[in-house]
């Protein structure tokens, strides 16, 4: 039988074929693995996605700001030129609600009209931390943009 150094000192005999060098003898089956993990959140060493629109208006509230007031602004207008179409009676109301408050009175209308359109703008400032809300932000924008031009050529057309 070989000698042994007194610093050699040999493994017990039920690991003894199991021990490699570099392998953690206490790691094994002691520990769960957890092999699918729903991945929630994004860590930090993963890509962030890219919105180059959205985004941009998360990231700088001024910009959120800018379009939130173009949005109430484009609804005035839009109050305004329906009035007045109205008045010269080129065009009626196309919302329900609107042309029954119109029957009462423009004042009311426009109380109504800016107190909703208000509501939503603040709504929307509140949740601009959600990508979906700024998103119809700039939905609620392009509508109102696509109103103004519809009162602008029925206008030059009459």
């Amino acid at each position: 039988m070989e000698e042994r150094k007194h610093d050699q000192v040999a493994p017990p005999a039920s690991i003894a074929g199991q021990i490699t060098p570099g392998r953690n003898v206490r790691g094994g089956d002691r520990r769960a693995a957890r092999r699918f993990v729903a991945r929630d959140r994004r860590s930090g060493f993963d890509r962030r996605r890219r919105y180059p629109v959205t985004g941009t208006l998360k990231e700088d509230p001024r910009l959120l700001l800018a379009v939130l007031v173009a949005i109430n602004v484009l609804s005035a207008l839009d109050f305004v030129l329906t009035r007045a179409e109205m008045s010269a009676g080129l065009a009626t109301e196309g919302n329900p609600v609107l042309a029954s408050l119109f029957a009462h009175g423009p004042g009311l209308a426009w109380l109504f009209k800016t107190t909703v359109v208000l509501a939503v703008s603040l709504v929307i400032w509140r949740e601009r931390h959600r990508r979906a809300i700024i998103a119809v932000a700039l939905g609620a924008l392009c509508v109102y943009a696509l109103v103004i031009a519809y009162h602008l050529s029925g206008i030059v057309a009459a």
